[in-house]
């Protein structure tokens, strides 16, 4: 019997992605796979994002407020 393809998963991505295309922006981390003193990998980020009971979205954007807020950096 042939395998029936699911065309609402199909267009329910499609729209996904073009929501997601409209409304975020994206900004791509480069880090390091091996870690040496100080230096903060890809693991560390998950493991301490998973530890605050946070995404690692919203544990790196807050990360990225409480730095912008303490440098004092944003104008309003």
């Amino acid at each position: 019997m042939a395998e029936k393809k699911s065309t609402y998963n199909e267009r329910h991505n499609r729209y996904t992605q073009e929501y997601i295309h409209k409304k975020y922006d994206q900004i791509v981390l480069r880090l390091p796979k091996e870690g040496k003193d100080g230096v903060i990998t890809r693991d560390i980020i998950i493991e301490v994002a998973r530890k605050s009971g946070e995404s690692v979205n919203s544990y790196i954007i807050e990360a990225v407020k409480k730095r912008i807020e303490t440098d004092n950096l944003h104008s309003s």
